[in-house]
């Protein structure tokens, strides 16, 4: 398989991309709290994630994957951030064919625990996904369980082996 050339962030040439998002919690003294994750009822095979989606048209989400992490995070957990913040995490930018052609682009954001008080899941573009924090016991509690998906936890773990968190 042949893999494109990796972009930057603005990608006038490159039409489909999703972006996902590691929300890392911390305290008002910075000490690492946990996460937001998103939770899906209507699934088939329901399981925690991270936030995140596909692009959306051209007058929605600009020609930036940032500006749809933001847009993402946004809608699926009422939580809006600056988008200066949205860090992408390049180690893992990926090209993937399925369920069709687009790249994955991975974001880390660092918010304060006081920053997430407004989590909801009433903001316009919501599909049904309900926002959580989760701290790092409750999160392995989750994967131990097969609780939450298991390629969005690779990749806090390679962020975790990077010591981006």
């Amino acid at each position: 398989m042949n893999q494109p050339n990796n972009q930057p962030d603005f990608l006038p040439n490159i039409h489909k991309w999703a972006s996902l998002i590691i929300a890392a919690v911390y305290s008002e003294t910075g000490e690492f709290l946990g996460f937001v994750f998103v939770f899906d009822p209507n699934k088939n095979d329901p399981r925690h994630k991270l936030p995140g989606g596909r692009k959306k048209p051209i007058h929605i989400d600009k020609n930036s994957p940032s500006e749809t992490a933001r847009r993402e995070m946004g809608e699926e957990t009422g939580l809006w951030f600056p988008l200066e913040i949205f860090k992408e995490f390049t180690e893992i930018r990926e090209w993937r064919t399925f369920p069709e052609k687009h790249w994955l682009f991975t974001y880390i954001i660092k918010v304060k625990e006081s920053e997430i008080i407004g989590m909801n899941s009433d903001e316009p573009g919501n599909e049904d996904e309900i926002p959580g924090y989760y701290t790092l016991a409750q999160t392995k509690k989750l994967v131990k369980n097969d609780k939450f998906l298991s390629v969005h936890y690779k990749k806090i773990l390679a962020a975790v082996k990077l010591k981006l968190l």
